[in-house]
Formats: structure tokens, C-alpha cells, sequence
């Protein structure tokens, strides 16, 4: 979409984002490169992945917007919030605040686990192989 045609005039960001997706069992990490009142273009690692509409998770501001995707390219996605075709501005998706708050960051400490088991498999690998040269010297 061109900008003489965005209903709002958008603003260079470099935001991290979170596409929620799947009933909220899936997640994809984005950063929000520019956004206004009415949508945000995105730059996504594999966006044939997200569905035509999802949740947005942006951690600075605090806030999730409920997204539908306009247009796709190579690397970047454009989404108008849903809150803004019937309003004409972005609204906050009303959470069950703190219930999907804590789901949200389960989510994410268990993201976090998995690195750091296979962090630690990779260490006791290492371990392993050196063990193994020493006692070959």
C-alpha cells in the first residue's frame, strides 16, 4: 500500500513484537518497523507462517492489537488493526489482563527453558570432547 493511501500517516519504529497466533499456542518474534493509528508494517522471519488474523504483542508499549494482514512481501508483512476500520485508530485488544498477562510470559519462560537445555547439551558435548582429547594426548 502506497502512503497517499494510508488512512493514517505512519511513524518509523524499531519495535519488538510478538505475532500470537493458533489460540495462543504459537508465537513468531517481529519488529515492528514503522506504525500509526490504523496499521504497522512488520518485518517477520517467515510470514507464510501467520495467519490472515492475530493477536500483535508489542512488549514496550504494553499492549496487543488484534491484526489483520493487508499485504505480504519478502520478509515484511502490513497489518491494519482490527479496532480501526470501525474506529478509524488502533485500539488495544482488552485482555483478561492479568490471566492473559501470566499465559504470555509462560509462554515465553518456556521458550527460555528450551534454550537453555539446549544450551546446556551443547556444553556437556564440548565437556565430552575435550575429556575425550585429553586422555588421547
Amino acid at each position: 500500500m502506497t502512503a497517499d493511501k494510508r488512512a493514517a500517516p505512519r511513524m518509523r519504529s524499531f519495535l519488538k513484537g510478538k505475532a500470537i497466533f493458533n489460540n495462543r499456542q504459537s508465537t513468531l518474534d517481529c519488529l515492528v518497523r514503522d506504525i500509526s493509528a490504523t496499521g504497522a508494517r512488520l518485518e517477520v522471519s517467515n510470514a507464510v507462517l501467520l495467519p490472515e488474523l492475530f493477536d500483535l504483542y508489542v512488549p514496550q508499549k504494553d499492549t496487543t492489537y488484534r491484526v489483520r494482514i493487508t499485504w505480504r512481501a519478502e520478509g515484511e508483512i502490513g497489518v491494519e488493526f482490527e479496532q480501526a476500520q470501525a474506529q478509524g485508530q488502533a485500539v488495544p485488544v482488552q485482555k483478561d489482563d492479568l490471566a492473559a498477562r501470566v499465559h504470555d510470559l509462560e509462554l515465553e519462560l518456556a521458550a527460555q527453558r528450551i534454550l537453555i537445555a539446549q544450551v546446556r547439551l551443547e556444553l556437556d558435548g564440548l565437556r565430552t570432547l575435550a575429556g575425550a582429547r585429553s586422555i588421547a594426548s
